[in-house]
């Protein structure tokens, strides 16, 4: 519809028409005009210099009204002069980024606590097994969506637990040298530690039993069903085996791994098939044998073997300070019964008040530079707290008269 035509129909007055055709206004043009209707009366006057009764002036606003709602559309933007409520975001046009899913009120979070205890009276809610916040808003989200994801463990807290990590984070201020923007505005939300050896049975018991209750909160799946599941989850997953077996049961990685692959089948069931939740659910808990395959028992990795030994003959890996020696009779501490400890060599002496190096060629007979020799010919042999420091070599030491 073009401006003309809106115009007439909102009764505009035929010489304000024919002055705004004449001015070459079109309909999207009309409609941006202004931001409110404040702003259109200032307008008004600009554009229509004799005095306008209340009638015209009103017949103009219902017209510019239409305008916008004629234009918004055709171009895909906001109207103009209206504003996001409150705690409503717009993502960019085209945009790939995501955010959490919106926080729910403390009255939506009253009523599906008072739907629960009536579904489930035998059920006690307390902060020790009551969805946190965060997980209860999202298992909600995804099901107003109809697009349901697996929730990883981490993030599956009670209400009890998240409070506790919320208060042990530092509360001081990050420095912020090195940071970039998006890092200072992330909300980083509460998450457990997930690790092999870092999540007790009870523990584990009470991430599944936390989501199992979101679920049942935001009536997507019964809670025996979602019982029904975990329990077998656990059963498998901690089965024991004598060691004579050389098995072992999953650990908590590859038990999470195990998880999110069987959600997703049931996920798969319930938005490409058309399942209910509670039919999926029984589908992977006691038809496929999926759960059984995924949580089997596993061999035991090897032990890590110890590295070789140092063997002293062959003159490598020697500390700076001493030697492998010959072996010295009499001494057997730390050894088996007839075999003798060898006495380790030293590799420095002083020398007239200087430090200088021993040749160990020198002290098995075998170097032959005599005076030409950077190293010192001297015995190596330790007396007391330095060495001998003779003219004999120190595999001869003992038998040297002294």
């Amino acid at each position: 519809m073009n401006l003309s035509d809106i115009l007439v129909a909102a009764q505009v007055p035929p010489q304000c028409v024919d002055q705004l055709i004449n001015d070459g206004w079109t309909a999207d043009h009309f409609a941006l005009c202004a931001t409110s209707l404040e702003d259109f009366d200032s307008v008004m006057q600009e554009l229509f210099d004799s005095t306008l009764n209340p009638l015209h002036k009103a017949s103009l606003r219902l017209a510019w009204k239409r305008c916008q709602a004629a234009t918004t559309p055709a171009t895909g933007e906001m109207a103009v002069g209206a504003r996001p409520s409150e705690g409503e975001t717009q993502p960019p046009v085209g945009s790939w980024s995501e955010t959490f899913a919106p926080k729910l009120t403390s009255t939506n979070v009253s009523q599906i606590k008072t739907a629960f205890k009536r579904n489930y009276p035998a059920e006690v809610l307390l902060p020790e097994n009551l969805p946190s916040l965060r997980l209860l808003s999202m298992v909600v989200h995804q099901k107003q969506k109809q697009d349901f994801k697996w929730i990883p463990w981490k993030y599956r807290l009670t209400a009890a637990k998240c409070d506790e990590l919320t208060a042990s984070k530092s509360s001081k201020m990050a420095r912020v040298e090195g940071l970039q923007l998006h890092s200072i505005l992330l909300d980083e939300p509460p998450a457990m530690d997930i690790s092999n050896g870092g999540l007790g049975l009870h523990a584990l018991r009470q991430m599944f039993e936390t989501y199992s209750f979101a679920m049942a909160m935001a009536e997507i799946a019964h809670l025996s069903s979602l019982k029904g599941y975990y329990l077998k989850f656990l059963a498998l997953m901690t089965q024991k085996f004598d060691a004579d077996t050389g098995l072992r049961g999953p650990t908590i990685l590859e038990a999470q791994a195990a998880d999110k692959a069987l959600m997703t089948t049931a996920i798969d069931l319930v938005v490409e098939r058309g399942w209910s939740w509670d039919d999926a659910l029984y589908e992977i808990t006691h038809i496929r044998a999926d759960i059984t395959s995924m949580l089997q028992p596993r061999p035991k990795l090897p032990k890590p073997t110890a590295p070789p030994r140092y063997d002293p003959s062959s003159g490598k890996g020697q500390s700076s300070g001493s030697r492998p020696g010959p072996y010295s009779k009499g001494q057997s501490k730390g050894k088996a019964k007839g075999k003798p400890n060898r006495v380790q060599w030293l590799t420095e002496t002083i020398v007239k008040g200087e430090k200088k190096q021993l040749c160990m060629r020198f002290q098995t007979g075998k170097c032959t530079l005599n005076d030409t020799c950077k190293f010192h010919h001297g015995c190596a042999y330790p007396v007391g707290d330095s060495a001998c420091g003779k003219s004999h070599g120190a595999l001869v030491h003992e038998k040297t008269p002294h």
